[in-house]
């Protein structure tokens, strides 16, 4: 009998967890503004890094004098955004990235 009574406990404790857990608030990413769009911070701050890196390469310019403008984005499930083309201008140039193969790449490399 005393078994029975702790296995019964033990469910209605992970019941009550459970049930706690279902009516709080997801916790949702901090968003930023962006050429208009709203985006997640996180993945827009990486997304910046790279593609300013690789453009000031590609485009023989000086990562203080690249602009970047988001023309598109992506929706995750969450309802939250993250950019999936961006237009960068410099030094008189301009191209589009977007994500190829887990990184930002030129769409002029995609063929």
């Amino acid at each position: 009998m005393r078994r029975k009574e702790i296995a019964v406990k033990r469910v209605m404790a992970a019941a009550l967890f459970w049930t706690a857990c279902a009516d709080a608030p997801a916790v949702q990413p901090t968003q930023i503004d962006v050429s208009g769009y709203k985006l997640r911070a996180d993945c827009w701050q990486a997304a910046q890094k790279e593609i300013r890196t690789v453009a000031a390469f590609e485009m023989q310019c000086a990562d203080n004098q690249l602009e970047l403008v988001v023309l598109n984005t992506n929706r995750f499930v969450n309802g939250t955004f993250c950019a999936s083309q961006v237009g960068v201008s410099g030094c008189g140039k301009r191209l589009t990235y977007i994500p190829h193969g887990g990184n930002w790449v030129s769409s002029l490399a995609i063929k």
